[in-house]
């Protein structure tokens, strides 16, 4: 079986409308604009610590905060993230 790597800010996509929420309700339960919540989606715009913090408990997921950790140049140099 082959998987298909899917961006962080894809999976904040998948999240947020899984969740069944608009980009604007999810930018006013973590303090962004439409915009932005539009950059992270389309990788367009960095990822602060503190914002998918505040993203992955908006939207319940967890997960979205193993894969930014995963990702996180600081984890993979000291050599703590998965692989």
């Amino acid at each position: 079986m082959s998987y298909v790597e899917i961006s962080l800010g894809e999976q904040v996509g998948l999240a947020r409308r899984n969740k069944g929420l608009t980009q604007k309700r999810l930018g006013s339960l973590v303090g962004l604009s439409v915009t932005s919540v539009t950059r992270i989606e389309t990788d367009k715009r960095i990822i602060a610590p503190e914002v998918i913090v505040a993203i992955s408990r908006a939207l319940a997921c967890p997960q979205l905060l193993r894969s930014y950790c995963d990702k996180c140049p600081v984890a993979v140099e000291r050599g703590i993230a998965r692989p």
